[in-house]
Order: structure tokens, then C-alpha cells, then sequence
């Protein structure tokens, strides 16, 4: 987790915009170092439909200071 988190930061400071899923383990590492320069989560389900769940705080700050976006409707 540590050389994602390292290099999505690093990226991101190199002005590049981080785009992973919003799964567990290397993608939400991910998002949260890139939140501070730009992310955005791509969400397999409709956006109103947090998978997994565990990451229902991190879908939160994404929102808040970056983005999402899913091919679904929501439901």
C-alpha cells in the first residue's frame, strides 16, 4: 500500500489526476493521497450505491473535494 499511496501522491503533485476504482486496498490508498491534488472515483455501481461500504468516508471526501462518476443511473 505504501509504494501507492507514495506514488499516487507523487503523481499527483507532478499535476497528474489519480482515477481509481473506489475498491478496498491499493485503490483507496490511492485516493486518499490524491485527495489533496485531485481524484476521481470511478464507481462501478450507481453513485447513490457506496461498494464497499467500508469506504463510505472516504466516497464522502471524494465528493467533497474531488469526483465521481459511474456509468450507472442511480436507482
Amino acid at each position: 500500500m505504501g509504494h501507492a499511496e507514495s506514488l499516487a501522491c507523487e503523481l499527483g503533485e507532478a499535476s497528474f489526476v489519480i482515477v481509481p476504482g473506489m475498491a478496498c486496498g491499493i485503490d483507496a490508498a490511492a485516493h486518499r493521497s490524491a485527495i489533496p491534488t485531485g481524484t476521481i472515483g470511478v464507481i462501478a455501481s450507481g453513485v447513490d450505491i457506496i461498494y464497499p461500504t467500508e469506504n463510505r468516508e472516504l466516497f464522502a471526501q471524494i465528493v467533497k473535494d474531488g469526483v465521481t462518476v459511474s456509468q450507472n443511473a442511480p436507482e
